[in-house]
């Protein structure tokens, strides 16, 4: 027995010496207990899903790096609610500092995305036209425990989207478009959102232009539908302006009368010629932000030119589909939109020629040949 002791105690020392320790260190010595791991904290987390847009401006899903603000409230301390940073990674959100969850108590949360030190108040979330950014919101609460510490969250668009077909069927130039501008006194540049509806609140007009490097199509885009975020507002059908500029010249032009809400997606389809930008009202779509091309349906421009030297002219009458539509330019720098029965008086006599853009037009009548001395119907 005394044998097999005296060659353990060696053996023992030399284990020792390998870890690193001494005879003294409790850490090392077997009749020390080991000090308990710290229990790993419970700490609020959720994962997110997007409503599938299609769009490219449009987020179809949040990846990890991205960040959002969250705003918590505890039920044992209801009336106190923390603004905090959440991060996304391996596809789990969790706040950064993290927020550890007790037993007894909820912990119920709205999130917005993205991330802003600006993000103050869940009900007044600053938006910006300029930005151009796909703002999210959870719509309501979700609710974690430590016994439930994840939540699962829907995130929901807040902005709308506007986009814009235009055919090029009229126009002969190059047709490169170059910029879009929305203005006039219904179009807000600035807005707060409020995370629990969605809602959008305006605080600012003005103008927005976003610079494109497109070429328009005859029969307009079937893809790549130049497109932007807006303020939800109501187009009365003249407090909306669009312009857009191409081979560097600006055309201008109303928006039709239309409810804008947020998350949604609306379509307006119009047709440049030579002298305007015209829109067709009745081809406006309220469509879902999946969609992200556009078979623009056939609006056939007809144009005829009649030259005379009448003092007062009588417009020639036009007739076609239902729907039709178009606009008149007088010869002397006036135009209007066109009416069967619209006349015209010249401040000066002369020769002038009359210029009628229609769409959707079949024929053409003259009810008078006096002082006509030209009509051009090459074009209708």
């Amino acid at each position: 027995m005394k044998r097999f002791i005296y060659y353990l105690f060696p053996l023992l020392a030399l284990t020792f010496t390998a870890c690193g320790g001494s005879e003294n260190d409790d850490l090392d010595d077997p009749s020390q207990p080991s000090e308990p791991a710290k229990p790993k904290i419970t700490e609020l987390s959720f994962t997110t899903t997007v409503q599938t847009r299609a769009l490219p401006e449009v987020l179809t899903e949040l990846k990890n790096g991205s960040q959002m603000s969250i705003f918590v409230t505890f039920s044992n301390n209801s009336t106190n609610t923390i603004m905090s940073k959440a991060i996304c990674s391996n596809d789990l959100w969790t706040a950064s500092p993290s927020i550890e969850l007790t037993a007894g108590v909820n912990a119920s949360f709205q999130a917005v995305y993205p991330y802003s030190s600006s993000n103050t108040s869940a009900s007044a979330i600053p938006v910006s036209v300029a930005n151009q950014i796909d703002y999210l919101y959870s719509n309501g609460t979700a609710t974690v425990s430590k016994a439930f510490p994840t939540a699962s969250v829907t995130m929901h668009h807040a902005m709308s989207v506007f986009a814009f077909n235009i055919d090029k069927k009229g126009y002969t130039g190059n047709g490169k478009l170059q910029e879009v501008k929305l203005s006039g006194d219904g179009f807000f540049t600035e807005g707060n959102l409020n995370v629990g509806t969605g809602t959008i609140s305006g605080t600012a007009k003005g103008e927005y232009a976003k610079s494109f490097n497109e070429t328009l199509q005859a029969g307009g885009f079937t893809s790549n539908i130049p497109a932007m975020f807006v303020i939800p507002s109501n187009s009365n059908g003249s407090n909306y302006q669009i312009t857009i500029k191409v081979d560097g010249k600006e055309y201008t032009a109303t928006l039709p009368k239309q409810s804008v809400s947020g998350g949604t997606k609306y379509l307006f389809r119009m047709a440049l010629t030579e002298r305007d930008l015209i829109v067709f009202p009745e081809l406006t779509d309220v469509v879902s932000l999946n969609a992200d091309s556009d078979d623009m349906p056939e609006r056939e421009l007809s144009a005829l030119q009649v030259t005379h030297t009448n003092k007062k002219m009588n417009v020639p009458v036009v007739g076609g589909s239902d729907g039709m539509f178009g606009k008149i330019y007088w010869g002397d720098g006036q135009s209007e939109d066109y009416k069967s029965k619209a006349s015209h008086t010249y401040a000066e006599e002369g020769t002038h020629t009359i210029a009628i853009e229609s769409w959707g037009a079949q024929e053409v009548t003259m009810e008078s040949l006096s002082g006509v001395t030209e009509i051009d119907l090459s074009k209708f």
